[in-house]
């Protein structure tokens, strides 16, 4: 079972982190993806992880839709603004997309999946 981390530390820290991270893309260092996000509170956290947003991941991964259309008919939403949170959850890497050629189409599909089945959370005490 793949897990997805969620950590919330002081702003110190996460500036900290950030500029080491920073550093190393500077010097031309690959930083690998992670299936980890680095927050700074809980009120950020709860605005990265919306309950729509929870939703979303919870439908890709249960019905593997097939294409951006499909997830958008499986949440009764507007395509536009299925891509719009698509987009978002992609950008902090708890979506990825690949794309699928249509057997009646030059086009090809955008199909959205997740690759984990548990995010944790992880509070400082």
């Amino acid at each position: 079972m793949k897990v997805f981390e969620i950590e919330i530390k002081s702003p110190k820290e996460v500036g900290r982190e950030a500029d080491a991270a920073a550093k190393a893309i500077k010097e031309g260092k690959y930083l690998e993806p992670t299936s980890k996000i680095v927050v700074s509170s809980l009120e950020i956290l709860s605005k990265i992880l919306t309950s729509e947003r929870i939703r979303m991941l919870q439908v890709i991964r249960a019905n593997n839709p097939s294409s951006i259309y499909g997830l958008a008919q499986l949440m009764g939403k507007d395509r536009r603004n299925v891509l719009r949170e698509l987009r978002y959850l992609h950008g902090m890497h708890l979506v990825k997309v690949r794309k699928e050629a249509k057997s009646h189409s030059p086009r090809r599909n955008i199909v959205p999946y997740v690759d984990f089945s548990k995010i944790v959370v992880g509070i400082p005490i």
